[in-house]
């Protein structure tokens, strides 16, 4: 069956200290990473795919890697990268989520961190690559983000922003989305 699906990155050094690295901070696998990874080439073993897809960042390349994918069957895509957090990047998540706890889910939205990309921004940067699988039509896994991957998995669902947090996306978790769902959405 045709399929997109979607891992989110093992566990990174940052996501061990709590900090945000977006896409200015491109790190490695913690140790629980590289354990997780080799969790996920067990999972995915009787599977096969038509198209492996990663984000540049080395988080999202090193799972791939680590799961068994071949450095030569690897594309890279810009566009499934992580959401830019501008200034927050290297800091403390807390930091980030003190600075936003104000703002209402409409104004969160649509707000552009300085030097970062809002809700908004990313969520046309998914549905963009969506409707582009649409024309695939094949087994796809995709190595990507947190932000991106729930972004999708609501968009695909029909969910609302104030819904996307609680999408279950833990390191090294993977979600299957059939094509029937995606075509769903630009019919």
């Amino acid at each position: 069956m045709t399929a997109l699906f979607l891992v989110r990155h093992a566990e990174t050094t940052d996501n061990e200290l709590g900090i945000v690295s977006g896409v200015s901070r491109d790190v490695g696998l913690s140790e629980n990473g590289k354990f997780q990874c080799k969790q996920l080439r067990r999972q995915l073993e009787k599977e096969s795919f038509d198209r492996v897809i990663s984000s540049p960042f080395r988080r999202a390349k090193e799972t791939c890697l680590l799961t068994g994918f071949s450095p030569t069957c690897i594309e890279e895509i810009f566009e499934v990268r992580e959401k830019s957090f501008g200034v927050y990047e290297g800091r403390a998540v807390l930091d980030y989520e003190d600075s936003v706890k104000s703002l209402t889910m409409e104004a969160l939205y649509n707000y552009r961190l300085d030097g970062g990309e809002s809700f908004f921004d990313l969520h046309q940067r998914v549905k963009e690559f969506l409707r582009g699988f649409l024309h695939f039509e094949k087994r796809t896994i995709v190595f990507s983000h947190e932000c991106f991957i729930r972004c999708a998995v609501a968009h695909v669902k029909g969910m609302p922003f104030d819904r996307w947090l609680e999408i279950p996306q833990r390191n090294a978790g993977i979600v299957e989305i059939p094509f029937s769902a995606i075509a769903v959405q630009y019919s």
